[in-house]
């Protein structure tokens, strides 16, 4: 009787745990680099997919060129096919200055990019929007990519 009683403890745990755990994935990209500060690093060479869940959310990126040399990059944001999210570009070089580039909204599906020089020391944060309220779909995703050009 014990034996049983164990198993069915064991059992409701290991049920709890999986849907703990489980339903915090399905919602993970919210609260995810919503703010410059939590911006999540975007290398050379890599890219992300996620969804902006609803109007109040936004993804922040980053990259940070700390080799010493200059390094040219291509950034591209390609949107969901039913929406238009924006892409914003914000530099900021070794003396603190800030240079900031909104990219023009490229429609539905469309794709936003920009090529530019990353000179040692300059951070340059990333942040993806919808173009509207309206512009937002938790199912969907867009991708950002950081190319070295």
């Amino acid at each position: 009787m014990l034996k049983n009683q164990l198993k069915r403890l064991f059992c409701l745990g290991t049920a709890v745990c999986a849907l703990t755990f489980g339903s915090q994935a399905a919602f993970a990209s919210d609260g995810w680099g919503d703010t410059r500060e939590q911006a999540i690093y975007l290398g050379l060479g890599a890219s992300y997919s996620d969804t902006i869940q609803d109007y109040n959310d936004v993804d922040w990126y980053y990259h940070q060129n700390n080799s010493g040399s200059q390094k040219s990059a291509a950034v591209i944001l390609q949107s969901p096919p039913n929406e238009n999210y924006n892409l914003l570009v914000i530099q900021r070089d070794a003396q603190g200055y800030e240079y900031t580039t909104d990219l023009a909204s490229s429609g539905n599906g469309g794709q936003e990019w920009m090529i530019f020089g990353i000179n040692p020391g300059t951070k340059v944060w990333f942040k993806v929007y919808g173009n509207t309220t309206s512009d937002n779909d938790r199912y969907s995703n867009y991708k950002i990519e950081l190319r070295e050009h």
